[in-house]
């Protein structure tokens, strides 16, 4: 009749647990209290349900919290433990400055021959917190992210060099010593825990005194030639490396 609207419900049905990768077949007959009616036309559907991607683990410096694990270089290696999903391709790596600036993002591909993956960073801040996080992908699936972990960078730095040689002058022939095993001084250099030390006759090539690793801030002589002028000179170390040398000074061994 003209006007007369047909309303079509659509009816769906939940399958059964299907076979990810098969392909499957279906159609439809229709019931009421008559019969059936012919089957509908045959429809294929293939199921092929992609696994989500796992994130990685075990990423290492880090800590879940700041100021986290304390890195001692400006270039720390991140490390972090493969995505056990089989189909990676590569990961993302984020970092960054606290409380919250990315300085990086960049793709990292897979080391397929280890668990262990890596990324080694371009030149950090001393004294600087970060967090870092990084996912795994499989274009184009990405994976959660690992959670985020902190570390700061704590770099020692070297001692100043050592100051206050005594005895010494700047230049020749400098202080004059009345003893042929004068006792060599100098100041403590702040954060140093050992000290190296040259003496050398002036005109000569070859140190009198090339000691290492002295704790102290003093040496003895052994017997010098009276009448010879030496410059000495001395260098401070920490865990961190080694200062700068002091400046060079002299003395002139005049004994009775």
């Amino acid at each position: 009749m003209p006007g007369t609207r047909i309303c079509r419900a659509k009816i769906a049905v939940l399958c059964p647990s299907l076979v990810n990768g098969a392909t499957y077949r279906w159609s439809v007959s229709a019931s009421n209290s008559a019969g059936s009616s012919v089957p509908s036309v045959v429809e294929y559907f293939s199921v092929k349900v992609v696994p989500p991607l796992l994130p990685p683990t075990n990423c290492s410096p880090g800590e879940p919290t700041a100021p986290g694990a304390t890195v001692t270089t400006l270039t720390p290696t991140l490390t972090w433990s493969a995505s056990p999903s089989p189909t990676v391709n590569g990961y993302i790596l984020s970092l960054f400055l606290q409380p919250g600036t990315i300085v990086l993002q960049t793709n990292v591909a897979p080391n397929h021959m280890s668990t262990t993956q890596s990324f080694v960073c371009p030149t950090l801040t001393n004294g600087a917190t970060y967090a870092w996080q990084v996912i795994a992908e499989a274009a184009p699936n990405l994976s959660a992210a690992a959670p985020a972990v902190f570390f700061t960078v704590n770099l020692a730095n070297a001692p100043p060099p050592p100051t206050g040689l005594t005895p010494g002058e700047s230049s020749q022939p400098g202080a004059t010593v009345t003893t042929l095993t004068p006792t060599l001084t100098w100041d403590t250099s702040p954060g140093a825990s050992e000290y190296s030390i040259s003496v050398t006759q002036v005109g000569s090539a070859t140190p009198v005194v090339n000691l290492s690793n002295v704790p102290t801030t003093s040496i003895v002589c052994p017997p010098l030639s009276n009448g010879a002028t030496y410059q000495w000179v001395v260098v401070a170390y920490d865990s961190a490396g080694s200062s700068a040398p002091s400046s060079v000074v002299y003395f002139t061994v005049q004994a009775p």
